[in-house]
């Protein structure tokens, strides 16, 4: 069983300007059932980014938007992923479970391997 949380004081209903505090509450009952289930964070980005933006800018930019739009975008969904916040040259995701998240990164990392070797006309392994 949790215990107390001291310092803790959750209001249990605000009517007519009246706020009811339940005392001895615990952390745990603060955090609604829903907030309460493991997330897994997907972090990427483009290595080397800069020195692609500088050698070809419009060519660099079209083929990340095409990645992001063709590959990225469509994974994270498919692995119950959400994009949170693109950067430019990456994006932050999060996924229902760890699994799911690495099992999205693991088909990324395959996938722009698979592009790299396609753009660069290289049919070997790595």
């Amino acid at each position: 069983m949790p215990r107390p949380c001291a310092s803790l004081q959750l209001v249990e209903s605000i009517q007519g300007g009246s706020v009811t505090v339940m005392h001895g509450a615990t952390l745990s009952d603060a955090v609604p059932e829903f907030e309460k289930r493991s997330r897994a964070v997907l972090v990427a980005d483009v290595v080397g980014y800069s020195r692609l933006m500088e050698a070809a800018e419009f060519e660099t930019h079209a083929r990340l938007r095409a990645l992001r739009v063709n590959v990225c975008d469509p994974s994270i969904v498919s692995h119950r992923g959400e994009v949170v916040k693109n950067t430019g040259d990456g994006f932050i995701a999060i996924f229902e479970s760890p699994l799911d998240a690495v099992q999205c990164a693991a088909e990324l990392q395959q996938e722009f391997v698979s592009q790299s070797r396609f753009a660069s006309g290289c049919t070997g392994s790595p």
